[in-house]
């Protein structure tokens, strides 16, 4: 099945693993909503896999026709949202520019 779109949803991440298991609940609970959807889970920080990866990876399962949403679970707009995410998605669309890298709102 080829995706008709893909979310990347990015938390802070944690160095307790239990923490972890909040973002693979709401990932799941996404998946279910969007059955065509690539859907996966990532951490800014702290925690693998790390949004580097988890881009890489989605990047070889979806054509570049198909957008690709980043959904930061962050609470608030504090410096990782205005710095250090946009700085991921930019550094992101520079290695490969032919794919829409969409950044959303945070949550």
């Amino acid at each position: 099945m080829v995706p008709s779109a893909a979310l990347i949803v990015m938390d802070h991440g944690s160095r307790r693993p239990s923490a972890h298991q909040e973002l693979e609940v709401l990932v799941s609970k996404l998946r279910l909503d969007r059955p065509n959807w690539l859907i996966e889970g990532a951490h800014l920080e702290l925690a693998d896999p790390r949004f580097p990866v988890v881009i890489e990876n989605v990047l070889k399962q979806v054509s570049p026709s198909c957008q690709i949403y980043v959904l930061p679970w962050f609470l608030a707009s504090g410096r990782h949202l205005n710095e250090d995410v946009p700085e991921l998605i930019e550094a992101a669309r520079a290695k490969h520019p032919d794919y829409r890298i969409n950044l959303t709102p945070h949550l």
